[in-house]
C-alpha cells in the first residue's frame, strides 16, 4: 500500500477493531449530545470548570479516535494522559466540591513558576520581554502570589476516586510523553543479533484498541461525573454504551480481540 494512502490506511486499520471503533463513533456521539444539557448558573466556578474539562474530554476522544486510525499510537498515549489528568480534576470536583478552591490554588502555584522562570531568560530575549515586565515587576507579582498549596495528579485521582488509573495507565501513558528510553525501543527496527536495522515508520503495530478502549472508559467516566455535578439523569442509551464496552473488554481477556 503506497505511504500517502491515507483512506486505504484508515479502511485498513479500521478493520482491526472494528467494534471497538463503532463503540467509540457512539460514544463521542452520545458525550457531544450532552454537552448542551450542561446549564452553567452565573458565578458558579465549580459548574463552569467541570463543563469545560468535560468539553475538552469529549473533544479528546475524538482526536484519539483519529490518531487510532492513522495508527499514530504514540501520539494518541499523550493525548491519554492529558485526558486523564483533565479526568482525576473533574471525578474530584464532583466527588468533593471545595477540590475547586485546589484547582485554582494550582494555578497560581504555576504562575509563579512561571515568573521565576522568566527571570532566568538570556540574552536578546530578556532584553525584550524586559520592556513590558521587569525584574521589579516580576518579583512583586511573584510576593502577591504567596505560596498558594498544590495538589498533584495523584492527589487528584485519589480525590477523585480513581487512583488505580494514575497508577497504572497515567503511568505507561507518561512513559510516551516523556520520549523515555524503553518507550522509544518501540521504533527501532533490530536485526536476530540485536543490531539496530533502521526506524519504523507510518502506521504502528500496537492493535487500535489499545488507544480506544482506555479513551473510551474515561470518557463514559467523564459522563457520570458530569452528570453528578449537573444532577443529571442516567439514559438508557448511556447504559447500552457500557454494556457494549464491558463485553468488548470480556471479548478481550478471552483472547477474542
Amino acid at each position: 500500500m503506497p505511504v500517502n494512502d491515507t483512506e486505504g490506511y484508515i479502511t485498513q486499520i479500521r478493520g482491526r477493531s472494528p467494534d471497538w471503533f463503532d463503540l467509540a463513533d457512539d460514544v463521542a456521539r452520545y458525550a457531544s449530545d450532552l454537552i448542551s444539557q450542561l446549564s452553567v448558573e452565573q458565578e458558579n466556578d465549580r459548574d463552569l470548570v467541570a463543563a469545560i474539562l468535560y468539553r475538552r474530554l469529549v473533544s479528546a476522544l475524538e482526536a484519539i479516535i483519529i490518531l487510532a486510525e492513522r495508527g499514530m499510537h504514540t501520539e494518541g498515549q499523550c493525548v491519554q494522559r492529558s485526558m486523564l489528568e483533565g479526568l482525576f480534576v473533574l471525578g474530584a470536583v464532583w466527588k468533593e466540591p471545595k477540590t475547586i478552591e485546589a484547582f485554582f490554588s494550582n494555578d497560581s502555584g504555576r504562575v509563579k513558576k512561571v515568573l521565576k522562570n522568566i527571570k532566568e531568560i538570556s540574552g536578546p530575549i530578556r532584553e525584550a520581554v524586559a520592556n513590558s515586565l521587569t525584574f521589579e515587576e516580576i518579583e512583586r507579582r511573584i510576593a502577591t502570589i504567596g505560596n498558594p498549596s498544590v495538589k498533584s495528579a495523584k492527589d487528584f485521582a485519589k480525590d477523585a476516586g480513581l487512583l488505580d488509573l494514575y497508577l497504572t495507565d497515567y503511568s505507561f501513558s507518561s512513559e510516551a510523553l516523556h520520549h523515555v528510553a524503553k518507550d522509544l525501543e518501540r521504533h527501532i527496527d533490530k536485526s536476530g543479533s540485536g543490531n539496530v536495522d533502521g526506524l519504523f515508520w507510518g502506521p504502528e503495530a500496537e492493535q487500535p484498541f489499545e488507544l480506544l478502549s482506555p479513551a473510551i472508559n474515561y470518557v463514559l467516566l467523564a459522563i457520570e461525573a458530569v452528570r453528578g455535578v449537573f444532577n443529571l439523569d442516567s439514559s438508557q442509551l448511556e447504559e447500552g454504551l457500557r454494556v457494549r464496552m464491558d463485553r468488548l473488554f470480556e471479548m478481550l481477556i478471552d483472547g477474542g480481540g
